[in-house]
């Protein structure tokens, strides 16, 4: 069971990093064909979406405790907080 539990909540986890992914590039996508690339990387977003919450759906009948922590596929996505990010400075 724990390595069921591990597999979930890294596709959870996976699939959360996506739709932030997709989001990001639908919102920055520039140039003159910017407006189909938005709408692609939208649609991508969307579909990312309905995954994570079909995991975590499974992930709830079967009554496992869902880890928050997305730190590690976080740490593949995002740059490092910045100190006033962190509250420094």
């Amino acid at each position: 069971m724990k390595q069921t539990i591990a597999i979930l909540q890294t596709v959870l986890a996976t699939e959360i990093v996506c739709v932030l992914r997709y989001t990001l590039h639908s919102i920055a996508a520039t140039g003159i064909s910017s407006e189909g690339v938005k709408a692609e990387f939208a649609e991508h977003a969307g579909e990312e979406q309905k995954h994570m919450n079909a995991v975590a759906e499974r992930i709830n009948q079967l009554g496992l405790r869902r880890s928050t922590s997305v730190r590690p596929p976080l740490r593949r996505l995002l740059p490092p907080l910045s100190g006033a990010c962190r509250g420094e400075g």
